[in-house]
């Protein structure tokens, strides 16, 4: 017996038709051809983004194609499912959520003392408040967990999304080196199973070290709770209750895991999120510690990284490497430049300033942006995050933009010309929050104003690029595009030149010519002198074209 695996567990799926189907995880190809499935619909945008996340992981595992020939034909045709069951066959062991010692994505310690508080479900989900502020009655503003029971088949993509895409740090609790606050970063298209499918590299992808081998083994490498000796670390918080795992230790394409949780035993009822009757889970325990992940050669398909360069002399040195992360609700300058395929070398000694960045896009991206052509498809980029108020969760946010052929981006030009955009921007509002310290402003208020001016520019930034290909279709020629585009930047650049002005004026009214009243006026004109100065240097005058 299999026990409950969860890729027999259905959920709502809806066809491209609107209609609402149940269907379980390798179902979603069925009528791929007349009303294909376009969304999963878990009851929560969060456990949404964990079930395309973790099936992507396991379509990389057990169905990776060998070449980009081998991934074309079921880009084209995509595997009935029966083909796919074939193909998960061999892992159904690895995802039985109540199997008596491997659970999927949990530990069931051999020396089990009872310890761990059972815990709602429902804590994980990120708009609930924490156990520790129902505890301390400190959740004043946030509502008690309304889920009550979480179907089978919502609880790998909510554990899932709790220790991968969206790891808490605090509690003594290990995460993964990409953090809670990482951009997770897909390629979407026009049925699920395409963006899907989309996320998965060829088995001969450069990504991949070498000697990777798909499909991947079914064993701890690859699914870390099939290890036996996590189930031997002690339950403590001490060194003994921890194991560190090195990049050598794992498969390229594991699924990492580090949390120690446990289910308690399923009961039939209604899934509070989806609504489906059968299996459902109340309650967990944890313990903490666990495995800890070696940041070193920890890679993942989904995440864009940012290099910093500094110079010394002539010598350039890369000084920094992290993920692309988010501070405030998902605006563009957290995640547009990464949404398009660049190749920016490292600067040269001829480059004069003192630091040096690039964004280098999430292979998936780079990747589909040399697929695109080959398929006369249109895909997106898809970018997510978790937003935090301090520690705390507060919401997700998705955005999506057009992803363009790598040629017609190389053509264009077109990641330099947004990272050129964005850095302007991201100048200005630098400048209105010195202007804002310089006219006295203490506190937070100076970086209200740079937030404000940047989520006023939002929409313009996010349309600039659809603006940069629609002028060079409309403009064949260089120096007649490169006008239109020089015109689209000014327009842009302008508008945020006067928003930010007007930022400022709301914050400092004046009143009385007095000793702050001056300090004010002196700060406005410095604003305007240094807006006027990014507006000159970044933008393409008209005359020049």
């Amino acid at each position: 017996m299999d026990g409950l695996c969860w890729l027999d567990q259905e959920l709502p799926f809806r066809r491209r038709s609107g209609r609402v189907d149940l269907l379980t995880p390798l179902a979603i190809t069925d009528a791929h051809e007349d009303d294909p499935v376009v969304a999963v619909e878990t009851g929560h945008p969060v456990t949404d983004l964990g079930f395309r996340f973790l099936l992507r992981d396991l379509l990389q595992i057990a169905l990776a194609p060998p070449d980009e020939e081998a991934w074309a034909e079921l880009w084209f045709a995509p595997p009935e499912p029966e083909r796919l069951a074939a193909a998960f066959a061999p892992y159904r062991r690895a995802l039985v959520l109540d199997d008596p010692a491997f659970p999927a994505m949990q530990v069931r310690p051999e020396a089990d003392d009872g310890s761990g508080e059972p815990l709602p479900l429902g804590l994980l989900l990120p708009d609930a408040p924490s156990n520790n502020e129902l505890k301390n009655q400190r959740a004043f503003f946030a509502h008690a967990p309304a889920v009550d029971a979480v179907g089978a088949g919502v609880v790998l993509p909510l554990f899932y999304a709790d220790m991968v895409l969206f790891p808490s740090a605090g509690g003594g609790y290990f995460g993964v080196p990409t953090g809670a606050q990482s951009v997770k970063f897909a390629v979407g298209a026009g049925s699920l199973w395409r963006s899907l499918w989309a996320n998965v590299l060829s088995g001969d992808d450069p990504f991949w070290p070498k000697g990777t081998t798909f499909p991947a083994p079914c064993d701890g490498a690859v699914f870390p709770w099939l290890d036996p000796t996590l189930r031997r670390l002690a339950l403590g918080r001490g060194p003994a209750g921890t194991r560190e795992v090195k990049a050598e230790d794992r498969h390229p394409a594991a699924i990492p895991m580090p949390r120690r949780y446990l289910l308690e035993p399923p009961t039939e009822g209604r899934c509070s999120l989806t609504g489906v009757e059968g299996p459902v889970f109340r309650t967990y325990r944890r313990w903490p510690v666990g495995l800890r992940y070696d940041p070193e050669g920890f890679r993942t398909v989904w995440a864009a990284e940012r290099e910093t360069w500094t110079r010394s002399g002539k010598e350039w040195t890369q000084s920094s490497s992290e993920v692309v992360k988010v501070e405030t609700p998902l605006r563009f300058d957290d995640w547009l430049e990464a949404a398009f395929w660049s190749e920016r070398s490292p600067p040269s000694a001829e480059t004069t300033a003192r630091t040096w960045k690039r964004v280098i896009p999430a292979p998936v991206v780079r990747r589909a942006a040399e697929r695109v052509e080959k398929l006369e498809a249109e895909l997106l980029v898809e970018a997510a995050a978790l937003v935090l108020e301090g520690k705390v969760p507060a919401a997700s946010a998705e955005r999506r933009q057009p992803l363009y052929a790598r040629r017609l981006q190389e053509e264009l030009q077109l990641a330099e010309r947004v990272h050129r955009l964005v850095a302007a921007l991201g100048e200005m509002g630098d400048a209105l929050a010195r202007a804002g310290k310089a006219a006295g402003a203490e506190g937070e208020l100076p970086e209200r104003l740079r937030d404000a001016l940047l989520t006023a520019m939002d929409a313009a930034a996010v349309a600039y690029p659809a603006r940069v290909v629609e002028a060079w279709r409309a403009h064949p020629e260089e120096a007649d595009f490169d006008l239109a585009v020089g015109r689209i930047e000014t327009e842009i650049l302008e508008a945020a030149r006067r928003r930010a002005v007007e930022l400022f004026d709301e914050a400092f009214p004046l009143v009385t010519l007095d000793g702050e009243t001056r300090r004010v006026l002196a700060a406005r004109r410095a604003l305007v002198r240094a807006l006027r100065s990014i507006v000159d240097r970044f933008a393409v005058r008209e005359e020049e074209g």
